[in-house]
């Protein structure tokens, strides 16, 4: 049966090469009781393709090597991976003491060689793959970081990235920040109880949070400060780093710091009542990902609209 964008909504996406993305979407309007189906679409300027699975996905990330590939989780642990081999599945709810018994996956990023998996009691996993991606083994990294279990502490990673896989950071719930390498990680001293939804580590030496409040944090290591502004107090959920500077999202805005860490608000070139919520970005595209708005801007910053027409399935 033919996958269709029309009455889905849009969520998070991934580049995965030149003017091409990878992103989620979910039909709206349904009982979600009797479960959620996710839409992966692939787009580039060759058209949209998409293909159907059968669970509520919770995250994706593109993995260059050891072959380029993509992983999407469900968030108590069915994942599958989409390779030019074809797609297979690769779960990690069996694992033991894992999302099953601690709670729901919330995000995955390609860090150094891997890709890691983080989510609820901060837990963290990292695949390990062979040479063909589809053949993987799931890995803890977490000693140090992850909440002992049973406990009705609700700690969690939103968010993890690293400027290598010697230097990763966690951000998330009661505004926890936690630094280190796998099985060896650090908190940082409590600057905020608000939640961090996103983490970034930028090419200028620094990591950024943003989350709850309009909160934007700036540090590396254990030393961390916030970037004060009276600009909003929306919350905040999406940030990439781009044309040498943090560009940042809530639901309904995108904004940008300047060289001197004041919070600006992004307008023009965009379209009429544009919707946000995710951004990645690489060295020549930067992508927003909102639930009706799909649109990128390149190196002039020049915003170009995506309007995707619906296609028959397939990855």
């Amino acid at each position: 049966m033919p996958a269709s964008v029309i009455n889905w909504s849009l969520t998070r996406g991934v580049i995965v090469g030149p003017q091409r993305v990878n992103l989620l979407s979910f039909p709206v309007n349904v009982d979600r009781s009797q479960g959620l189906p996710t839409q992966l679409v692939s787009w580039s300027p060759a058209g949209a393709r998409n293909a159907m699975i059968a669970w509520e996905a919770k995250t994706l990330c593109f993995a260059p090597r050891p072959a380029p590939h993509l992983l999407i989780i469900e968030p108590f642990g069915e994942a599958k991976v989409f390779s030019p081999a074809g797609i297979v599945d690769a779960p990690l709810r069996h694992l033991p003491n894992g999302p099953l018994e601690r709670g729901p996956l919330l995000d995955s990023r390609f860090i150094g060689e891997h890709i890691y998996v983080a989510g609820m009691h901060r837990q963290l996993y990292r695949r390990h793959a062979e040479a063909d991606p589809s053949v993987g083994q799931w890995t803890r990294c977490d000693a140090g970081l992850v909440l002992s279990t049973p406990s009705a502490d609700v700690v969690g990673i939103c968010s993890v990235d690293g400027f290598s896989e010697d230097e990763m950071y966690a951000v998330g719930w009661q505004g926890e920040i936690w630094f280190g390498k796998p099985d060896a990680w650090s908190a940082v001293p409590a600057l905020t109880n608000l939640k961090l939804e996103r983490v970034v580590c930028a090419p200028n030496g620094y990591a950024y949070a943003i989350g709850q409040a309009g909160l934007i944090l700036k540090g590396r290591g254990d030393q961390w400060a916030v970037i004060a502004h009276e600009l909003t107090t929306d919350k905040f959920w999406g940030c990439a780093w781009f044309a040498d500077r943090l560009w940042i999202c809530s639901r309904e805005r995108l904004y940008a710091l300047d060289a001197a860490d004041n919070l600006l608000e992004v307008s023009d070139g965009l379209p009429e009542s544009p919707t946000f919520g995710w951004l990645d970005a690489d060295a020549s595209q930067l992508w927003s990902f909102g639930a009706s708005t799909l649109m990128y801007a390149g190196d002039d910053l020049s915003w170009h609209q995506v309007v995707l027409e619906s296609s028959p399935a397939g990855p």
